[in-house]
């Protein structure tokens, strides 16, 4: 029997049995996307014709009899059954009703003001899961270059990076597809629709109550009670009661979409075991059509790689196949050489081309795998060269993690392997093939006319083809916006994606998340390159004139630190000491030499040369410092010199991304802005598991040694630490693990993950940029200084802008100051 004579087979719902199908009761008009009430026949109604050219309908405005009056006769206008509606019937009109409890519960959930609240809540568990997606994205792309142990071998761990990179972008734009189909399916919810979120009844022809019942339990009820009990353990005001209620509904809600996710995975795996029984009868065969044209002396046998819609069910369709070209060279490609040309930027050596080879490669096998399916007759060699290319990153991804003795990434790859349904889940929705428009609607097969095609007229207006436009607008997926297709199928398919809901990684998505991220990497760049300095000639200068300061009365300026050694240390010399933090060369030595001299006894006792330039072994992830000391009293000042340079920044970022996440997400969802500090803290905690699977080179190892001795020696009570910026981040962690005092200033907080209440100086402007990241009331001295409000939150976050601040406010004895 020829496949175009066989009835669209059934498609198994999303909830029901398996005959609950698309093509169920195939018949002219059985589908039910407008309720249709007879055979459906577009060339006799009034609002569309056919057009053989290229087998679409299009609009066309309706000829009226009479001109003067275009609205005519209504009743002749208006279609209307064959059966009368009074006017009572039309007021007294209610709706399906089942019994008291289900139609309570439907009608709470399908009131506006509870679908506007349920949406708020999926938006703002969007937001929370897109920023921690991200987070966790730019994690595994730092530890593409960090090394992740001293005998780090550098070829195989950038391949097991890869392979996480990767699998987790799959995984990361499959959640947001449930997401999104979570809020739309809530939104466009009805009261009379017997699926929701793929589920039904066990029967199929009632709403599914239970579900919703249970759904307004998860999103009003659970949190009520325990935001009641906590506020009641607590004695907290009303004002914590809600804190704590917008925490618990995220939280909740974010569970709803683990477990929806859960659902969604197994209805995938029941539509593929479907799509391979049902295929035969309900697809086009278009690839065994064009092969058998091409096949002039033997007669080809109809496959499972010919059916369309049965690859369509595991993402290896000629479509998707050919998209993920399209989506490789603009979003990945972009966001990895934006990446590495920063990773590379301070290299002083020829570059490791490791990288560059595994890119390339891989960018040509996404190609040949274009290219495989323009094959004429061998294009099913595409879904064979897909699922190779699967299975051979899957295994370099295990050979390199366990080559790199990285058993946490090894886990990492097979769960996310498995997540990602083995990177064979649909990548787009359903659309209707001929045999189902053919056989749901009533046409008549329109391959086999022979009808002239007629001349076309060419909009040239503007000197621009309206077909061209329509075209971009089409790759844009605005089909259906602008009417390039029949409504009617657009509204069948829809109710049918509805209904058949399954796990879905969007290939669109995922192409604009990889440009997103290269968005963000770039811009995470240039905050970098912003906030770095290149000091390549002299900083200090000192004429010996003592400076006035406009309030030396102020605590800050009467703060001490080695009182009874030769140098007693003030916060404008501690300022100092970190400005000198980024001095180079011979420059820096004049630097030192210009602002303590005064101080014949405070030398620098490491590094004992200065480093040539600022590039100068600024290619790894360790942190540099100096080490100075007070020969009288030996007192020890250690300062952090990290400069923003090359992966430094991205390591800062990696180190607070959980804190910089929690605080995007407060700014774009208002109920995680109402999060109390503790629940915040315990969050940014739990978030950061990849930072304990992957802790890498500890950043602060060669300081802590030094420190260590010290401590050792019995001069624990003799020691400083200072940093400005994210190096004032590092000192307060360094206090916390070896209990000693520090200097930060403008410094991000570590309240959130870390510690509170360490001991310690923090010097903050409230218009600098780092003192939004994590929370600032983790030190137990905190001074407030201001910022000249024409610089911007990134030029007061930087030491120039401390110096000439405490300068002004306390003055100088030496008259010491910036150039």
């Amino acid at each position: 029997m020829d496949h175009e004579e066989v009835h669209a087979g059934a498609r198994t719902g999303a909830g029901g049995g398996e005959e609950d199908e698309i093509t169920e009761n195939m018949e002219s008009g059985t589908y039910d996307g407008t309720q249709q009430q007879a055979n459906y026949d577009p060339n006799e109604q009034l609002q569309y014709y056919y057009d053989p050219v290229d087998g679409n309908y299009y609009y066309y405005a309706p000829q009226y009899a009479n001109e003067a009056d275009p609205a005519g006769d209504v009743n002749e206008n208006v279609g209307r059954s064959d059966k009368r509606v009074t006017a009572q019937e039309l007021e007294n009109w209610e709706p399906v009703r089942y019994n008291w409890f289900s139609d309570t519960v439907l009608s709470i959930f399908m009131s506006l003001g509870y679908k506007l609240y349920l949406c708020m809540l999926l938006y703002c568990a969007i937001i929370l899961q897109l920023m921690l997606s991200l987070n966790w994205t730019l994690q595994v792309l730092y530890r593409f270059y960090a090394p992740q142990s001293e005998g780090d071998p550098s070829t195989w761990s950038p391949v097991c990076f890869f392979t996480v990179f990767i699998l987790l972008s799959f995984f990361v734009v499959t959640a947001l597809c449930t997401s999104c189909d979570m809020l739309h399916g809530a939104w466009r919810a009805k009261r009379e629709d017997i699926y929701f979120w793929g589920a039904t009844t066990w029967a199929g022809k009632s709403p599914p109550v239970w579900l919703h019942f249970f759904v307004i339990l998860l999103t009003t009820g659970f949190p009520f009670l325990w935001a009641t009990v906590e506020a009641a353990v607590a004695k907290g005001s009303f004002t914590y009661f809600l804190c704590i209620y917008a925490f618990i509904a995220v939280v909740t809600v974010e569970f709803m979409i683990v477990g929806c996710y859960v659902w969604f995975y197994f209805l995938g795996i029941r539509g593929k075991i479907t799509a391979m029984r049902l295929y035969r009868g309900r697809d086009d065969f278009e690839t065994w059509e064009r092969a058998s044209k091409y096949s002039y002396n033997k007669q080809l046998k109809k496959r499972w790689y010919h059916a369309s819609t049965l690859l369509e069910e595991y993402g290896l369709d000629e479509k998707t196949l050919r998209s993920n070209a399209l989506s490789f060279t603009i979003g990945y490609v972009p966001l990895f050489a934006v990446y590495t040309a920063q990773a590379f930027s301070t290299n002083v050596d020829y570059p490791e081309m490791t990288w560059a080879a595994i890119c390339t490669v891989a960018l040509c096998c996404v190609y040949f795998l274009a290219w495989f399916t323009v094959f004429r007759k061998r294009s099913h060699w595409s879904v064979y060269f897909a699922i190779f290319l699967i299975v051979t990153l899957v295994l370099t991804g295990i050979i390199a993690a366990i080559t790199c003795n990285l058993p946490g990434a090894l886990g990492l790859i097979i769960v996310l392997f498995v997540l990602s349904q083995c990177m064979l889940a649909r990548k787009r929705e359903h659309t209707l093939t001929r045999v189902e428009q053919r056989t749901l609607f009533g046409m008549t097969d329109t391959t086999e006319q022979e009808d002239p095609i007629p001349n076309r007229r060419v909009d040239m207006h503007l000197c621009c083809c309206g077909d061209v436009l329509a075209n971009c607008f089409r790759c844009l997926g605005a089909r259906e916006a602008i009417g390039y297709r029949h409504p009617d199928v657009v509204r069948v398919e829809e109710q049918y994606n509805r209904e058949n809901v399954s796990l879905r990684t969007d290939q669109r998505l995922l192409m604009w998340w990889w440009i997103f991220v290269m968005a963000v990497v770039a811009s995470i760049i240039g905050i970098g390159n912003h906030m770095a300095y290149d000091y390549r000639t002299e900083i200090a200068a000192a004429n010996g004139a003592p400076i006035e300061g406009n309030n030396t009365g102020l605590f800050l300026c009467q703060i001490r630190y080695n009182k009874n050694g030769s140098a007693p240390l003030g916060l404008y010399d501690l300022s100092l000491l970190s400005a000198l933090a980024y001095t180079v060369g011979e420059p820096g030595e004049r630097d030192f030499a210009t602002w303590f001299s005064f101080f014949p006894n405070f030398v620098r006792m490491y590094p004992r040369q200065l480093p040539p330039n600022s590039t100068y072994a600024t290619d790894g992830i360790e942190i540099p410092f100096s080490h100075y000391v007070d020969m009288t009293s030996d007192y020890h000042v250690f300062t952090l010199n990290s400069n923003s340079r090359g992966l430094s920044f991205m390591r800062d970022v990696d180190e607070w991304g959980i804190s910089i996440t929690l605080q995007l997400a407060k700014v774009f969802s208002p109920f995680v802005g109402m999060w109390p500090e503790g629940f915040q803290r315990s969050f940014v905690q739990r978030a950061a598991f990849l930072q304990s699977w992957f802790p890498g080179v500890d950043v602060l190892g060669s300081i802590s040694k030094s420190i260590s001795q010290l401590i050792d020696d019995g001069k624990k009570e003799r020691i400083l630490l200072v940093g400005d910026g994210f190096n004032g981040g590092y000192v307060k962690l360094l206090s916390t693990i070896h209990g000693v005092p520090f200097v930060a200033l403008n410094a991000p907080g570590i309240g959130q993950k870390a510690a509170l209440g360490t001991e310690g100086t923090q010097v903050l402007s409230p218009r600098s940029l780092l003192s939004y990241v994590d929370s600032i009331e983790d030190t137990t001295h905190t001074i407030y200084i201001p910022c000249d409000s024409r610089l911007s939150l990134v030029r007061c976050s930087k030491i120039e802008a401390t110096v000439n601040t405490l300068r002004g406010l306390c003055g100088d004895v030496h008259g010491r100051m910036l150039h």
